[in-house]
This record gives C-alpha cells, structure tokens and sequence, in this order.
C-alpha cells in the first residue's frame, strides 16, 4: 500500500516476487495505490515475468478489505519517516517485510514481528517471503508481535503521555 512514486523502490518488490517466484507460485503480490510511477510498475511486472503473481490496484475503495485478506506486508521504501502503512499493517497483525529506512527499525524488531533489510536487497526480500509463506504458524506470532509492539509504543494513549512530558519537560 502506498503511493506509486520512485521513493517506494516497487522495483525491487517486484523483482523479489520473480526470484520468489522461482522457488513457489503459491502467492499473489497486491499492490495498492496510484502515482506517477504505475507505467513503469506495469512494465516491470512484464520485465520481471510476474503477471500471473502481480494484482495492481488503482486507487481501491477497498483497501481494508484487501489488507484484511492478506498474510504477509511488504515494503521496499527507499526512505521514510514512521511508516502509516506499515503501522496499519501492525496494527492487523501482519508480519512485515521492510527496508531498513527511517523509522522502520522502531517498528519493525528484525527477527521478532519482521524482517529487515538492506535497500535494494531483493534476494533477502525474496528469502524472508519465502520462509514467512511456509509457516503460518510463523505468520501469526510474527504478526502478534508487531501489534503487541504497536501497542506498546505507538498507540494514541503513548503518544500523548509523551507529548505531555516533551511539554511539561520544556516549561
């Protein structure tokens, strides 16, 4: 989920989804969203050999609908700050796969509720799918660890306790 700009890197997503796609064709990558970069997104899907892997969604008025049925989250992001999209997909218990920009690793505790890794490491990307879609088990206490995470550290009650203390802090 996200805009399809340059910054996302959907490049990489789709290239992992082809190696993955070299070892099990037991999934569907969904790609929600719109931007500037939908033709070329199209175009790699066809570079990449993954149309029958690849759903592109065009500005969906279901969009918690689609994430409601999905397993896994997934974001390439070249930079961010705190991710939206990945903190919607903690808070519906999905484990997440993620580049190690921004704020992610705040978010996203390599090992426990994710998976990390470098820009551009569409290998690791392809290898952390592959092992969270052979265990559902996996899925499901990755995914419970990241909402408890979410939970814990970024829910509006912990938002405001510290946003109170920066202010009392600062008088």
């Amino acid at each position: 989920v996200g805009r399809f700009v340059p910054d996302k890197d959907y490049r990489t997503a789709i290239k992992a989804i082809s190696i993955l796609k070299k070892k099990r064709i037991d999934f569907i990558f969904d790609a929600i969203g719109y931007g500037i970069e939908e033709e070329n997104i199209r175009i790699w899907i066809k570079e990449y050999d993954v149309e029958d892997l690849v759903n592109l969604h065009i500005r969906p008025d279901n969009v918690q609908e689609i994430i409601r049925e999905a397993d896994i989250y997934l974001s390439t992001s070249l930079f961010e700050g705190t991710s939206n999209s990945i903190m919607e997909a903690l808070n519906w218990s999905l484990p997440v796969v993620a580049t190690n920009v921004g704020d992610n690793n705040h978010l996203v505790i390599d090992g426990v509720n994710g998976m990390l890794h470098p820009i551009g490491d569409a290998e690791g990307i392809a290898a952390s799918l592959d092992k969270l879609l052979d265990s559902l088990e996996l899925r499901n206490q990755i995914g419970a660890e990241g909402n408890k995470n979410l939970r814990e550290n970024y829910s509006m009650e912990i938002f405001e306790k510290r946003y109170l203390e920066l202010i009392e802090g600062n008088k």
